[in-house]
């Protein structure tokens, strides 16, 4: 029996053993690599089948095939199988073709391919690279940005991470060729000070052909700004002095709008990290990344000057003395304030056990707790890695350091992952998807004790199952950082208390962003921490602005191979129902809630269509949606029957 065994088990050892040797020493694509696999094993099978079943047949039922015959067979099955793969891979270049058209042996060669690409399809537009040389072709209503990201060409597309801003684009010829910015995009360039530099690319779909420059840097680009006024005021002991603690976007949106309204005050922005305004969507990257924070930064320092806000790095507020109205700082200095903003954020949740204070136990919040992380696998050599949390950080985190090459096992305290914002349904395909891509996942458990051993950890999960880790990362929530407000004597319950109006317990400091608590409003997003520092802003420059809390929050999943987002709640209410629609072979699914003809709520996993339609469907308010126009919205995605 052993064998038997042994001879089943070694040639399919060995396959694998030359597949993934094929594919890692010659860089050959991973897919035509398989179908070039599939295809010799079916080739093989019947080459040497072909005579058994012939013999079987011939002691059966006497039928006798003849050794021309057998050989026909043998010889027709592989030119099938080679005309199988050949039109595998002639679609796959054809279909590339119908995307890029690229100008490989000269200028030239590249045009003329492209005009015929043109003529043959009639529909196509041209888009430039300067930097790379390279000609693309896109459909009529495509965004600029499914184009360049189809190239591979260098762009790190924020808004796909719930952050806008970071895919800016020279245009440099055919800018009348593009649609008109809309009201958010302009929004964006403008707190990005790149109102008439550049374009989202995420925004743009060119009507007609363009150019454009990714090497270019739309910051460096000069235009003349009337609207600021860089000359210093005749007393600058009169400007009033307004401090922000904190450079997240809340801290950015703060300060920009202060500045819009207020051209005189003095705007000092105090940071305890080392960075300028980041992505902290992005932060994943760093730790399989080999960049650091490149790609990530959404501020340069030209921002800051320009708009002549005061920018301080690694400085620590620790007191504030309200009475005063001074802030004392790490330093030991005192800087006086006229009206004080809080947006310090919020910060991993540890728990107090003395075990998770130990070396190799990691949160992920800034951008100092990634670099740490790939630091920390590096000099220890770890290969095993637990993340405690199954929410969208920790499956985030667990890709990534799955990327980074550890074994990863990541440990949920619900039954299924992302209980916040998904269904049974699409929580399974989650589950399914992620232990497909190698990380053992474990739900309705969490870690009961820890031992360490040097670096070594030997992790106890409350199911008695034991796992060794090399490193831990725990993704188990975040925290209102309200400490600086208890000793200032602000009210604080879970986050700093504050009115419709940002306005504290004092009146003349503010909080912002996912410090403040206001009833009825959530924190955490990208767009409320934005809304609340454009209502502080205004109130300190004598407006009378109220923030409006948003009821339908959308998440988008970040890891590759799956398309997964939700919006709202699946809180149970009598007046609510559910609309389904779904495929098993595709692991498509979408499930949405509906009150009174409105989307209260949805989920949707690899239906990126259904979802954009139903989110924008969610924001309109005064419209009714009757049974069949969500159906549509649901089966928008479908190229086979839902």
């Amino acid at each position: 029996m052993s064998e038997y065994l042994f001879s089943m088990l070694m040639p399919l050892g060995l396959s694998i053993g030359l597949f993934y040797t094929l594919h890692n020493l010659l860089h050959v694509n991973y897919y035509k690599l398989a179908s070039v696999f599939a295809m010799s094993a079916l080739a093989i099978f019947y080459w040497f089948a072909t005579p058994v079943v012939a013999a079987g047949l011939n002691q059966l039922f006497s039928l006798s095939l003849s050794a021309e015959v057998i050989s026909a067979i043998q010889y027709s099955v592989l030119v099938v199988c080679l005309a199988v793969l050949a039109r595998g891979f002639i679609s796959e270049r054809l279909f590339k073709q119908s995307q890029q058209v690229s100008s490989q042996a000269s200028l030239g060669e590249g045009v003329s391919a492209l005009k015929a690409a043109l003529s043959q399809t009639g529909q196509l537009i041209q888009v430039k690279e300067q930097a790379s040389g390279l000609q693309l072709l896109m459909r009529p209503g495509q965004s600029l940005l499914d184009t360049l990201e189809d190239a591979d060409l260098p762009i790190m597309p924020g808004c796909r991470m719930g952050m806008c801003g970071s895919d800016p684009v020279v245009v440099t010829e055919g800018l009348d060729n593009l649609n008109p910015p809309d009201e958010n995009e302009l929004n964006t360039l403008r707190r990005l000070g790149l109102e008439g530099k550049a374009r989202l690319a995420c925004c743009c779909k060119p009507k007609a052909a363009i150019s454009i420059d990714l090497d270019a840097d739309p910051t460096q680009i000069s235009i003349v700004n009337d609207d600021l006024d860089n000359t210093e005021t005749e007393d600058q002991g009169t400007r009033q002095q307004i401090i922000i603690v904190g450079n997240g976007i809340a801290g950015i949106s703060t300060a920009e709008n202060l500045r819009e309204q207020n051209k005189d005050c003095r705007i000092i922005l105090i940071t305890r990290e080392a960075h300028h305004f980041y992505n902290r969507m992005g932060l994943e990257k760093v730790l399989y990344g080999r960049t650091a924070m490149q790609g990530l930064y959404l501020m340069k320092k030209e921002w800051y000057e320009r708009n002549e806000i005061d920018f301080w790095l690694n400085t620590q507020v620790i007191w504030i003395d309200t009475r005063e109205k001074n802030i004392k700082l790490g330093t030991g200095e005192s800087v006086h304030y006229d009206k004080l903003v809080l947006a310090t954020g919020a910060k991993a949740f540890v728990p107090s056990q003395e075990e998770y204070q130990l070396p190799g136990v990691f949160t992920l919040r800034s951008a100092e707790d990634a670099l740490s992380i790939r630091s920390w696998v590096q000099q220890y050599s770890a290969k095993r890695a637990i993340v405690l949390g199954g929410g969208v950080l920790g499956i985030e985190a667990a890709e990534a350091l799955l990327q980074l090459g550890l074994n990863v096992s990541l440990v949920h305290t619900d039954f299924y992952l992302m209980n916040r914002q998904l269904d049974k349904k699409s929580s399974t395909i989650l589950d399914t998807f992620l232990r497909n891509k190698g990380i053992r996942v474990f739900t309705n458990n969490g870690i009961s004790e820890i031992e360490a051993s040097g670096e070594l950890k030997r992790v106890l999960l409350k199911d008695r199952k034991i796992l060794v880790a090399d490193i831990i990362l725990l993704c188990i929530g975040v925290r209102a950082d309200v400490e600086l407000a208890k000793l200032a004597g602000l009210e604080v319950n879970r986050g700093i208390i504050v009115d419709e109006q940002m306005r504290t317990s004092d009146p003349d400091i503010f909080c912002v962003g996912d410090a403040a608590e206001l009833p009825g409003a959530m924190g955490g997003l990208w767009s409320v921490g934005s809304d609340r520092g454009k209502v502080a802003a205004d109130i300190i420059s004598g407006g009378d602005s109220r923030y409006h809390a948003q009821n339908l929050p959308a998440v988008q999943l970040k890891v590759s191979g799956i398309d997964l987002k939700s919006f709202g709640s699946f809180e149970d209410d009598e007046d609510e129902r559910s609309i389904y629609a779904g495929t098993n072979a595709s692991n498509r699914w979408c499930h949405v809630r509906v009150k009174q003809g409105q989307l209260t709520g949805g989920v949707f996993v690899n239906s990126p269509l259904a979802a954009n339609a139903a989110i924008n469907a969610s924001k309109k308010t005064d419209q009714f949606f009757s049974d069949q126009d969500i159906q549509d919205m649901l089966h928008k995605d479908n190229s086979e029957s839902m």
